[in-house]
């Protein structure tokens, strides 16, 4: 295998709080495994089944912030007035899509930057070995990073993410399969805490040419709620109110109807091919990455 890739250090531009050191120690030998031949625009490090030239035109697609500009077709610029760039064959080669929830229920207890962190771990493996990354958000334009310089880019655009409003998780879904490749990977990092949750993963194709992952990050609270007595809550995202009154009976039922909903939301996401990992904002990353990605064979 080539040597990997260097990328800026990380501490140097002052973004330890995402990527703590030992984290990119830690992470410097892994790689993403996908199990599936790969598209994309660069000659990576994955082993493929294939073998010749990695320059076979592919497809296109539209045109993102850090797209290589000597991959644009010039002439259906000229012709059609869009911003398109070519795909090429390239059996090695990964483009990780991550698709970070920043709608308000994440800046619950600590969801937000957990996602942040785990998003900003999977872009430095996938950097360190050559490989294109594709963040996107619900609200922000994507952002591409490749090369040398591409973690200081990813880590910025993470840095400047904030939550608020709702969850509208299909149209982020829809919005990413735009931009996506025939194949790659793909990670959702989202609560999923919306009515429409169901209606966005039918809405995601099943997962044959690319490897897909669903991160489910919640708080404990959110899974085993503790609150009793006579309240009014708030929705994070509507601010509606909600009067209700909780004794240890409800609170049974409650803790029930989130449990099926979880259930429910794996079992959707295996139907199609993805696979599906829970984490808490209280989890140790570090112990997640090591268990749960390798458990999942996404990290070697």
């Amino acid at each position: 295998m080539a040597p990997v890739s260097p990328v800026s250090p990380v501490g140097s531009q002052g973004h330890e709080r995402l990527l703590p050191a030992h984290r990119a120690a830690q992470l410097e030998r892994l790689s993403l495994y996908s199990r599936r031949p790969l598209v994309g625009a660069l000659s990576g490090q994955h082993d493929s089944p294939r073998r010749g030239s990695s320059l076979d035109f592919s497809d296109y697609r539209q045109y993102v912030a850090g797209d290589d500009f000597r991959r644009i077709d010039f002439n259906l610029l000229a012709r059609l007035d869009q911003l398109v760039v070519k795909l090429f064959d390239a059996e090695d080669d990964l483009t990780v899509h991550i698709l970070v929830d920043d709608s308000a229920s994440m800046s619950f207890g600590g969801k937000f930057h957990q996602a942040q962190q785990l998003a900003a771990a999977l872009a430095f493996v996938a950097l360190r070995h050559r490989d294109t990354v594709v963040l996107h958000s619900f609200r922000n334009p994507p952002m591409r990073g490749s090369g040398r310089n591409g973690l200081q880019a990813v880590l910025r655009f993470l840095e400047g993410q904030t939550t608020t409003g709702t969850t509208h998780l299909q149209g982020a879904i829809q919005r990413v399969l735009a931009q996506r490749g025939p194949r790659g990977l793909l990670v959702i990092i989202s609560d999923f805490l919306t009515p429409e949750w169901d209606v966005a993963i039918r809405s995601l194709p099943q997962s044959t040419g690319s490897r897909a992952v669903a991160i489910q990050l919640l708080h404990p609270d959110e899974i085993d709620p503790t609150l009793a007595g006579d309240l009014d809550l708030i929705d994070t995202e509507t601010q509606q109110r909600l009067s209700v009154s909780l004794d240890d009976k409800t609170l049974d039922e409650v803790r029930a109807h989130i449990a099926v909903w979880m259930s429910e939301l794996k079992d959707q996401c295996r139907r199609i091919g993805f696979d599906h990992s829970v984490l808490l904002a209280t989890d140790d990353l570090d112990e997640h990455l090591s268990r749960s990605w390798r458990r999942m064979e996404l990290l070697t």
